[in-house]
Protein backbone atom coordinates (compact mmCIF):
# COMPACT_ATOMS: atom_id res chain seq x y z
CA UNK A 1 0.00 0.00 0.00
CA UNK A 2 3.09 2.14 0.82
CA UNK A 3 4.81 1.48 -2.14
CA UNK A 4 1.19 2.49 -4.45
CA UNK A 5 1.25 5.48 -2.60
CA UNK A 6 4.45 6.73 -3.50
CA UNK A 7 4.24 5.81 -6.68
CA UNK A 8 0.74 7.82 -7.32
CA UNK A 9 2.36 10.80 -5.50
CA UNK A 10 4.91 11.45 -7.93
CA UNK A 11 2.76 10.53 -10.86
CA UNK A 12 0.41 13.32 -9.65
CA UNK A 13 3.43 15.72 -9.30
CA UNK A 14 3.86 15.62 -12.58
CA UNK A 15 0.88 15.03 -14.88
CA UNK A 16 -1.70 17.36 -12.81
CA UNK A 17 1.12 20.13 -12.60
CA UNK A 18 2.53 20.09 -16.40
CA UNK A 19 0.23 22.78 -17.92
CA UNK A 20 3.13 25.71 -19.33
CA UNK A 21 0.43 27.25 -21.37
CA UNK A 22 -1.44 28.00 -18.45
CA UNK A 23 1.69 29.15 -16.52
CA UNK A 24 2.72 31.98 -19.02
CA UNK A 25 -0.47 33.00 -18.81
CA UNK A 26 -0.18 34.18 -15.69
CA UNK A 27 3.55 35.43 -15.82
CA UNK A 28 2.16 37.55 -18.30
CA UNK A 29 0.00 38.91 -16.26
CA UNK A 30 2.43 39.38 -13.57
CA UNK A 31 4.51 41.26 -15.45
CA UNK A 32 2.67 43.54 -17.13
CA UNK A 33 1.38 44.82 -13.87
CA UNK A 34 4.74 45.16 -12.28
CA UNK A 35 6.42 46.53 -15.50
CA UNK A 36 3.53 48.88 -16.84
CA UNK A 37 3.26 52.72 -16.35
CA UNK A 38 1.49 54.45 -13.09
CA UNK A 39 -0.68 56.04 -16.06
CA UNK A 40 -1.63 52.88 -17.92
CA UNK A 41 -0.96 50.24 -15.42
CA UNK A 42 -2.32 49.40 -11.77
CA UNK A 43 -0.48 51.61 -9.71
CA UNK A 44 2.52 49.76 -6.85
CA UNK A 45 3.98 51.31 -3.97
CA UNK A 46 7.71 50.81 -3.44
CA UNK A 47 6.88 48.68 -0.53
CA UNK A 48 4.73 46.31 -2.42
CA UNK A 49 7.59 46.19 -4.92
CA UNK A 50 10.47 45.39 -2.43
CA UNK A 51 7.72 42.83 -1.28
CA UNK A 52 7.35 41.40 -4.69
CA UNK A 53 10.74 40.97 -4.80
CA UNK A 54 11.88 39.51 -1.41
CA UNK A 55 8.74 36.97 -2.34
CA UNK A 56 10.15 36.30 -5.78
CA UNK A 57 13.31 35.47 -4.61
CA UNK A 58 12.43 33.29 -1.20
CA UNK A 59 10.50 31.24 -4.54
CA UNK A 60 13.77 30.97 -6.40
CA UNK A 61 15.60 29.57 -3.03
CA UNK A 62 12.80 27.11 -2.48
CA UNK A 63 13.10 25.59 -5.70
CA UNK A 64 16.72 24.93 -5.69
CA UNK A 65 16.68 23.82 -1.59
CA UNK A 66 13.97 21.53 -1.63
CA UNK A 67 14.83 19.50 -4.74
CA UNK A 68 18.67 18.97 -3.39
CA UNK A 69 17.47 18.44 0.62
CA UNK A 70 15.40 15.34 -1.33
CA UNK A 71 18.38 14.44 -2.86
CA UNK A 72 20.75 14.57 -0.19
CA UNK A 73 18.27 12.65 2.42
CA UNK A 74 17.66 10.03 -0.47
CA UNK A 75 21.39 9.48 -0.40
CA UNK A 76 21.71 9.01 2.72
CA UNK A 77 18.52 6.95 3.65
CA UNK A 78 18.35 4.94 0.03
CA UNK A 79 15.75 2.31 1.57
CA UNK A 80 13.41 4.89 3.37
CA UNK A 81 9.91 6.08 2.21
CA UNK A 82 8.98 8.05 0.50
CA UNK A 83 11.71 8.16 -1.80
CA UNK A 84 11.71 6.95 -5.14
CA UNK A 85 14.60 4.76 -4.12
CA UNK A 86 13.03 3.12 -1.42
CA UNK A 87 10.24 1.52 -4.50
CA UNK A 88 13.47 -0.11 -7.04
CA UNK A 89 15.94 -1.42 -4.13
CA UNK A 90 15.23 -4.92 -2.57
CA UNK A 91 15.69 -5.75 1.12
CA UNK A 92 18.53 -7.57 0.38
CA UNK A 93 20.50 -4.55 -1.37
CA UNK A 94 19.02 -2.18 1.59
CA UNK A 95 20.06 -4.82 4.42
CA UNK A 96 23.78 -5.49 2.78
CA UNK A 97 23.97 -1.73 2.36
CA UNK A 98 25.36 -2.38 -0.87
CA UNK A 99 23.99 -0.16 -3.62
CA UNK A 100 25.64 0.20 -6.92
CA UNK A 101 26.10 3.30 -8.25
CA UNK A 102 24.80 2.42 -11.87
CA UNK A 103 21.62 2.36 -10.11
CA UNK A 104 21.14 5.13 -7.17
CA UNK A 105 22.70 7.80 -9.45
CA UNK A 106 19.70 7.74 -12.12
CA UNK A 107 17.42 7.62 -9.48
CA UNK A 108 18.68 10.22 -7.75
CA UNK A 109 18.66 12.17 -10.96
CA UNK A 110 14.97 11.45 -11.40
CA UNK A 111 13.94 12.56 -8.26
CA UNK A 112 15.81 15.87 -8.67
CA UNK A 113 13.52 16.49 -11.63
CA UNK A 114 11.04 15.54 -9.99
CA UNK A 115 11.26 18.11 -6.68
CA UNK A 116 12.65 20.44 -9.20
CA UNK A 117 9.17 20.22 -11.30
CA UNK A 118 6.71 19.91 -8.08
CA UNK A 119 8.33 23.39 -7.22
CA UNK A 120 8.29 25.07 -10.43
CA UNK A 121 4.75 24.52 -11.46
CA UNK A 122 3.06 24.74 -7.70
CA UNK A 123 4.76 27.37 -6.11
CA UNK A 124 5.36 29.43 -9.12
CA UNK A 125 1.74 29.54 -9.92
CA UNK A 126 0.47 29.91 -6.60
CA UNK A 127 3.22 33.22 -6.54
CA UNK A 128 1.78 34.52 -9.77
CA UNK A 129 -1.92 34.38 -8.31
CA UNK A 130 -1.59 35.40 -4.97
CA UNK A 131 0.74 38.66 -5.76
CA UNK A 132 -1.86 40.25 -8.07
CA UNK A 133 -4.25 40.03 -5.83
CA UNK A 134 -2.50 41.81 -3.06
CA UNK A 135 -1.91 44.48 -5.24
CA UNK A 136 -5.20 44.41 -5.91
CA UNK A 137 -6.23 44.76 -2.70
CA UNK A 138 -3.77 47.04 -1.18
CA UNK A 139 -4.19 49.69 -3.79
CA UNK A 140 -8.17 50.09 -3.66
CA UNK A 141 -9.93 48.90 -6.04
CA UNK A 142 -12.42 51.62 -5.48
CA UNK A 143 -9.94 54.22 -6.08
CA UNK A 144 -8.95 52.61 -9.74
CA UNK A 145 -9.47 54.25 -13.04
CA UNK A 146 -11.86 52.77 -15.42
CA UNK A 147 -8.95 51.41 -17.38
CA UNK A 148 -7.00 49.88 -14.34
CA UNK A 149 -10.38 47.88 -13.72
CA UNK A 150 -10.63 46.84 -17.03
CA UNK A 151 -6.91 45.29 -16.28
CA UNK A 152 -8.73 44.10 -12.87
CA UNK A 153 -11.27 42.52 -14.58
CA UNK A 154 -9.00 40.22 -16.93
CA UNK A 155 -6.57 39.19 -14.17
CA UNK A 156 -10.05 38.11 -12.66
CA UNK A 157 -10.63 35.79 -15.37
CA UNK A 158 -7.59 34.47 -15.70
CA UNK A 159 -7.69 33.42 -11.70
CA UNK A 160 -10.93 31.93 -12.16
CA UNK A 161 -9.69 29.97 -15.12
CA UNK A 162 -6.60 29.26 -12.84
CA UNK A 163 -8.22 27.85 -9.74
CA UNK A 164 -10.75 25.42 -12.42
CA UNK A 165 -8.28 24.16 -14.67
CA UNK A 166 -5.50 23.48 -12.12
CA UNK A 167 -5.55 24.58 -8.57
CA UNK A 168 -8.23 23.07 -7.38
CA UNK A 169 -7.90 19.70 -9.69
CA UNK A 170 -4.27 19.73 -8.15
CA UNK A 171 -5.74 20.21 -4.27
CA UNK A 172 -8.13 17.35 -4.62
CA UNK A 173 -5.49 15.00 -6.60
CA UNK A 174 -2.19 15.69 -4.72
CA UNK A 175 -3.43 16.88 -1.00
CA UNK A 176 -5.09 13.27 -0.20
CA UNK A 177 -2.50 11.42 -1.54
CA UNK A 178 0.21 13.39 0.31
CA UNK A 179 -1.57 13.05 3.48
CA UNK A 180 -2.09 9.18 3.48
CA UNK A 181 1.63 8.98 2.19
CA UNK A 182 3.03 10.79 5.27
CA UNK A 183 0.35 8.80 7.85
CA UNK A 184 1.31 4.96 6.09
CA UNK A 185 5.03 6.16 6.49
CA UNK A 186 4.61 7.46 10.18
CA UNK A 187 2.88 4.23 11.07
CA UNK A 188 5.40 2.11 9.39
CA UNK A 189 7.89 3.66 11.44
CA UNK A 190 6.64 3.93 14.40
CA UNK A 191 4.72 0.68 15.71
CA UNK A 192 2.23 2.38 18.07
CA UNK A 193 0.52 5.99 18.21
CA UNK A 194 2.70 9.00 19.25
CA UNK A 195 2.99 12.41 19.68
CA UNK A 196 3.90 13.04 15.50
CA UNK A 197 0.99 11.01 14.59
CA UNK A 198 -1.45 13.28 16.84
CA UNK A 199 0.03 16.14 15.70
CA UNK A 200 -0.24 15.27 11.57
CA UNK A 201 -3.94 14.96 12.65
CA UNK A 202 -4.64 18.08 14.33
CA UNK A 203 -2.26 19.47 11.18
CA UNK A 204 -5.56 18.44 8.73
CA UNK A 205 -7.90 20.63 10.84
CA UNK A 206 -5.80 23.98 11.06
CA UNK A 207 -4.64 23.48 7.43
CA UNK A 208 -7.82 23.49 5.98
CA UNK A 209 -9.26 26.47 8.10
CA UNK A 210 -6.42 28.81 7.73
CA UNK A 211 -6.35 27.90 3.82
CA UNK A 212 -10.25 28.64 3.70
CA UNK A 213 -10.57 31.48 5.27
CA UNK A 214 -7.65 33.10 4.19
CA UNK A 215 -9.20 32.30 0.59
CA UNK A 216 -12.67 33.24 1.10
CA UNK A 217 -11.77 36.67 3.30
CA UNK A 218 -9.39 37.75 0.11
CA UNK A 219 -12.58 37.05 -2.51
CA UNK A 220 -14.69 38.74 0.02
CA UNK A 221 -12.73 41.81 0.62
CA UNK A 222 -12.05 41.95 -3.41
CA UNK A 223 -15.86 41.68 -4.45
CA UNK A 224 -16.69 44.37 -1.81
CA UNK A 225 -13.93 46.68 -3.04
CA UNK A 226 -15.02 46.51 -6.43
CA UNK A 227 -18.78 46.91 -6.25
CA UNK A 228 -17.99 50.56 -4.17
CA UNK A 229 -16.31 51.68 -7.17
CA UNK A 230 -19.24 50.43 -9.63
CA UNK A 231 -21.69 52.29 -7.38
CA UNK A 232 -19.69 55.63 -7.16
CA UNK A 233 -21.58 58.60 -8.55
CA UNK A 234 -17.95 59.83 -9.83
CA UNK A 235 -17.38 57.09 -12.00
CA UNK A 236 -19.76 57.81 -14.50
CA UNK A 237 -18.34 61.28 -15.21
CA UNK A 238 -14.72 59.81 -15.04
CA UNK A 239 -15.78 57.38 -18.33
CA UNK A 240 -16.76 60.43 -20.32
CA UNK A 241 -16.64 64.20 -19.43
CA UNK A 242 -20.59 63.98 -19.93
CA UNK A 243 -23.06 60.84 -19.09
CA UNK A 244 -23.66 60.31 -22.61
CA UNK A 245 -25.43 57.22 -23.87
CA UNK A 246 -21.83 55.44 -24.74
CA UNK A 247 -20.27 56.37 -21.41
CA UNK A 248 -23.53 54.89 -19.77
CA UNK A 249 -23.46 51.65 -22.06
CA UNK A 250 -19.80 51.15 -20.81
CA UNK A 251 -20.71 52.10 -17.33
CA UNK A 252 -23.50 49.17 -17.27
CA UNK A 253 -20.81 46.45 -18.77
CA UNK A 254 -18.50 46.96 -15.17
CA UNK A 255 -19.44 44.37 -12.90
CA UNK A 256 -18.26 43.31 -8.91
CA UNK A 257 -15.22 40.95 -9.03
CA UNK A 258 -15.80 38.10 -8.31
CA UNK A 259 -13.53 34.70 -7.44
CA UNK A 260 -15.30 31.83 -8.22
CA UNK A 261 -15.61 28.79 -5.80
CA UNK A 262 -19.16 27.87 -6.22
CA UNK A 263 -20.08 25.35 -8.85
CA UNK A 264 -20.47 21.91 -7.98
CA UNK A 265 -16.99 20.80 -9.36
CA UNK A 266 -15.47 23.45 -7.64
CA UNK A 267 -17.04 22.84 -4.19
CA UNK A 268 -16.42 19.32 -3.86
CA UNK A 269 -12.61 20.19 -4.24
CA UNK A 270 -12.29 23.03 -1.92
CA UNK A 271 -9.63 22.45 0.86
CA UNK A 272 -11.95 22.06 3.66
CA UNK A 273 -13.60 19.24 2.16
CA UNK A 274 -10.82 17.59 0.91
CA UNK A 275 -8.77 17.90 4.21
CA UNK A 276 -11.65 16.52 6.20
CA UNK A 277 -12.07 13.09 3.57
CA UNK A 278 -8.06 12.98 4.56
CA UNK A 279 -8.65 13.63 8.14
CA UNK A 280 -11.21 10.25 8.10
CA UNK A 281 -8.44 8.33 6.34
CA UNK A 282 -5.64 9.09 8.37
CA UNK A 283 -7.95 8.22 11.73
CA UNK A 284 -8.74 4.91 9.68
CA UNK A 285 -5.36 3.96 9.01
CA UNK A 286 -4.55 4.74 12.95
CA UNK A 287 -6.90 2.59 14.29
CA UNK A 288 -6.71 -0.42 12.10
CA UNK A 289 -3.00 -0.66 12.77
CA UNK A 290 -3.65 -0.70 16.61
Amino acid sequence: MEAVMIKMGFMSTFFVNFDPENSSEQMGILNSILTATNEKGIHITKRWVRVTHVTLQIVECIYITVPVAMVVISYMFPCKAPFLSSLVLTTTQCRNEFISRKIQIPILLAELALGFHACFTSLGRITCLLLPGMFLISNRINKLSIENFRHAQVLERVVNASCRNWLLPTIAVFVPILYIMASTTLLTIHSEMTIVQVMLSATVTVGAGIVNVTSLSGAAKIYISSKIMIQDPQLLFRIGNKPTKLARKKYKSIRPLRLEFGNNYVGRAIPLVVQEACACQIFSIVIASN
